[in-house]
């Protein structure tokens, strides 16, 4: 969906740190985008009219395009649990989410709470 969308790795990484409402940059640096790809992707997000990469800013728009990115990845990912059904999917995210509590206290530790923000509660 990122990629059907036009966008890099690293433009990406800008606007979802942008949706998450994370410190300029944050989210792209804790995955190891090096700065001139961050650069890159900055400047491409202005080419788009997406940000201002000289302030560092990513306007309403990008932060729009990235929740269309959130949504249509919802869409494209809810046949299987359909097809699953109702109680067989709670049953699942029954099972998994203590060792997924683990997991993110041990990040918290490690990394931060910004860390692993899929799977967290926003």
């Amino acid at each position: 969906v990122v990629v059907a969308n036009g966008l890099t790795h690293a433009e990406a990484s800008i606007l979802h740190n942008a949706w998450l409402g994370y410190e300029t940059d944050w989210l792209a640096n804790s995955r190891g985008t090096t700065p001139a790809a961050l650069d890159a992707g900055w400047a491409a997000l202005d080419a788009k009219g997406l940000a201002d990469a000289a302030a560092r800013t990513v306007h309403d728009e990008g932060v729009a395009l990235r929740q269309h990115v959130e949504d249509e990845t919802d869409r494209l990912t809810t046949l299987p649990w359909e097809l699953l059904g109702e109680a067989a999917s709670i049953a699942f995210a029954e099972r998994f989410e203590p060792p997924c509590e683990l997991l993110l206290r041990r990040v918290d530790e490690t990394a931060g709470p910004n860390y692993q923000p899929a799977s967290r509660l926003r």
